[in-house]
């Protein structure tokens, strides 16, 4: 029987992959990820190994193939919920889960470059909508917290066709979550700064 990828020769090619922006690399790597999902359940890959691809997919901006990844990842997945009938909280379960929907929303974002008008504006504010599911994930378990300054990151990248006057008002109440989840991580008191000035001119807007 022919070798089936091994996840950890995929998760190298993926990383290589954004170190040198090749796309044939990533191409490689994600007809691998399909052959290994194809396989035997002992020997598939991983979910983290498609949420390192669509990561991947994104800044190689790749569109097609991360919205394959994340497809295969939330169908892989049950989607999370914060709490479960009777209102306990239920764990996270990784990382993986906030960083899904990291992706999701920095691959929405791209599919509303050139847009104008209104359209940008609900592309976008659909974009930030995907962003603050996997921040309030990574609010909920304070093991990702560490998660919570790459979603501001994402944020002030995602809201910037929105950054100006007349359409800051719409981000006052994503940028109050963001910037309040910013105060329970320790360090990055100088990106902590600007962005607190990007939140101070959305209400100034508002």
């Amino acid at each position: 029987p022919a070798m089936l990828p091994l996840p950890e020769g995929i998760r190298l090619s993926l990383s290589e992959a954004t170190r040198l922006n090749d796309a044939d690399l990533l191409r490689r790597a994600h007809a691998d990820i399909l052959v290994s999902l194809a396989g035997p359940p002992q020997e598939r890959v991983g979910r983290d190994i498609l949420v390192l691809c669509a990561e991947t997919a994104v800044k190689l901006r790749a569109t097609s193939i991360a919205t394959n990844a994340l497809e295969l990842y939330f169908l892989e997945s049950s989607e999370p919920k914060l709490r479960d009938g009777e209102g306990n909280v239920l764990e996270l379960k990784d990382q993986f889960v906030c960083r899904a929907w990291y992706a999701k929303a920095l691959l929405h974002a791209i599919g509303c470059e050139g847009q104008t008008g209104r359209s940008l504006v609900v592309g976008t504010l659909d974009a930030l909508g995907f962003l603050l599911t996997g921040l309030k994930l990574a609010l909920s378990d304070r093991r990702y917290l560490f998660l919570v300054f790459d979603a501001s990151v994402h944020y002030a990248v995602i809201s910037r066709p929105l950054q100006k006057t007349g359409t800051r008002r719409q981000l006052v109440e994503s940028s109050t979550l963001v910037a309040e989840g910013l105060e329970r991580v320790a360090g990055h008191e100088a990106w902590r700064a600007h962005f607190l000035r990007l939140h101070a001119l959305c209400l100034s807007d508002a």
